[in-house]
Order: C-alpha cells, then structure tokens, then sequence
C-alpha cells in the first residue's frame, strides 16, 4: 500500500469528488464511472505510480454487482522497477477503455 501523502492529489480529489463507495456490497473500495477511472490513470501516470490491478462493478437498482472482470499486474513479470510501473499504467488504461463508452453503470475500482 502506498502513504496517502505520495499519491497525487489531483488522484485523491478523483476518489473524493467522483468515487462511490461499495462498502454495501461488502468491501472497503471506491468505485469510479469509466471516465473517472481514465482520469484517475492519468493522474497515477503522470506521478508514475503502478496500478497493481482492478476490477470491475456494475450498478444493478440499489446493488453493485461484480462483473468479474479483474485484473491483476504482478511486479515478477517485469525485469525492472519502471517497466512494471510502466506496464501496470497501460493495462489500467486499457482495461478502462473498454467501458467508456459503455451503457451500463458501471463502476472501476483501480487497485494502488
């Protein structure tokens, strides 16, 4: 986990602002719609801090739903430091494409 004071303000007013809480399905997380979430990246990336996975929710009535879309970036698979940061900041990125334009609600937990 990394101190609140090394990530990116312009990361935690996302959260704060936009991010809607999932503790009434159980869990601890904030959840961002897709152009949040695409925000959020671009914060993470321009302090160059990893994104070591997400998954992703969707809004059915008053619940959230898990979609079962996770993803997981391990830091072994990559022979330096800056590659995986790299590599974790453009799978999120990607993953979050996919929902952007989507007619659900739907909701990213981005993992840091």
């Amino acid at each position: 986990m990394i101190e609140s004071k090394c990530v990116p303000s312009a990361f935690l007013s996302i959260l704060q602002q936009e991010g809607v809480s999932l503790k009434s399905e159980g869990i601890v997380d904030v959840g961002l719609i897709p152009d949040a979430a695409r925000r959020a990246v671009a914060a993470l990336r321009s302090a160059q801090i990893r994104i070591t996975g997400g998954e992703v929710w969707k809004k059915k009535g008053n619940r959230f739903v898990p979609t079962y879309d996770i993803w997981d970036v391990e830091k072994s698979d990559y022979s330096s430091h800056d590659e995986y940061v790299q590599a974790s900041l453009d799978i999120a990125e990607r993953q979050v494409k996919k929902y952007i334009d989507s007619k659900d609600e739907i909701f990213i937990v981005l993992g840091i």
